[in-house]
């Protein structure tokens, strides 16, 4: 496991909050795997911390599921099952057709035009086979739909949903031709905002989520059943 940085501008935050959110962002980009065991001691001393804090940290991360208790005592990583993966999903399904609907009505011209341009881009980035600008710009696609809803309170609930979702994205892009079809949908998505259509922008918003779910279960279930 690499050594946990510390961060001078986040020092106002109580030490087993920083420990949480380090944690769980490392296990959510897959640099803590699944399966690996965490030793509070071992994790104290990487962060240069006391063990208080990290045992604080491992109680929420094991209340989010992020981590679980083995039989033979101590906490792993948690595998990624499909049932977290549906769980999620709807959650996100129902909070972000929302904003998309929202933003339909409430975007202007930069809203459109900066949409415009990064689907464009996403299409260069697929054209490219260079995933990890595909997603970057992705990710900044969604975002601002999210802003355009004008919705602070949906905003910071999405981006909370969206935390468990990195791992599923990296997943559910395994396969190249995601991205191609993803992107198809983005452009349904882009040519419902620019119509100013709420109720066909949130509907272009959910089939997109619900096909990103299909995309994440095909990958999990192949590596359940593991080679044929």
């Amino acid at each position: 496991m690499k050594i946990l940085r510390t961060d001078e501008s986040d020092s106002f935050q109580p030490a087993g909050y920083e420990v949480f959110q380090r944690l769980r962002a490392m296990i959510l980009d897959g640099e803590i795997p699944c399966g690996e065991r965490l030793v509070e001691r071992r994790l104290a001393e990487a962060m240069l911390v006391s063990r208080t804090p990290v045992r604080e940290a491992l109680k929420k991360l094991e209340a989010e599921g992020l981590v679980h208790r083995c039989r033979y005592g101590g906490l792993v990583v948690s595998r990624i099952s499909p049932e977290d993966a549906i769980e999620i999903f709807r959650i996100r399904e129902v909070l972000e057709g929302l904003a998309t609907q929202l933003a339909a009505t409430l975007r202007d011209e930069e809203d459109l035009e900066v949409l415009s341009d990064l689907f464009k881009k996403m299409n260069d980035a697929i054209r490219d086979r260079d995933d990890e600008r595909f997603n970057r710009l992705n990710a900044q696609f969604h975002e601002r739909i999210y802003a355009a809803a004008h919705s602070p309170r949906l905003y910071a609930l999405i981006a909370n949903v969206r935390e468990y979702l990195r791992s599923y994205a990296r997943i559910g892009f395994r396969n190249w031709g995601r991205p191609v079809r993803s992107n198809e949908e983005h452009r349904r998505i882009l040519e419902e905002l620019q119509r100013g259509d709420a109720i066909g922008a949130e509907e272009a918003a959910r089939h997109h989520i619900r096909q990103s779910l299909e995309a994440a279960l095909g990958v999990l279930r192949e590596n359940a059943e593991g080679p044929r």
